[in-house]
């Protein structure tokens, strides 16, 4: 659940010791999230239900995308995440190259950063 808005306390480890609007947004996403259990994995609310709309519709087809990674792809995903590169990917894994360069493509990871850089430029400039 993701709540976006003004933060009125101090920043704490535990974020339900803190308050203000964009925590009560997130236990409200949060809550949409637990309710629509396997549809989504990821939920925003904001101050524009517009825009908030188009953000929920691109969240949910990636979490689509994401919900149908085998083990083997989520592994894949990680240790290129991690090391940037298909090579040192492959070497973490004990995989060639080529596997974890197939299985990317096949998790549509490309597809995946693209979608979150575009909401994380959608949230950049029309909601903060």
């Amino acid at each position: 659940g993701i709540g976006i808005g003004e933060i009125s306390t101090e920043i704490s480890q535990n974020s339900w010791n803190m308050n203000g609007v964009a925590f009560f947004r997130a236990r409200e996403a949060l809550d949409i999230v637990k309710k629509e259990e396997k549809m989504r994995m990821t939920y925003i609310i904001s101050h524009d239900k517009e825009l908030d709309f188009i953000i929920n519709s691109m969240y949910m087809l990636m979490d689509s995308i994401i919900g149908e990674w085998t083990i083997s792809k989520w592994e894949s995903v990680y240790a290129y995440e991690k090391y940037h590169n298909y090579e040192q990917a492959g070497k973490y894994l004990e995989k060639s190259r080529q596997a974890i360069s197939n299985s990317c493509k096949s998790a549509h990871l490309e597809k995946i950063k693209q979608g979150e850089e575009d909401i994380k430029r959608l949230i950049e400039n029309y909601l903060m």
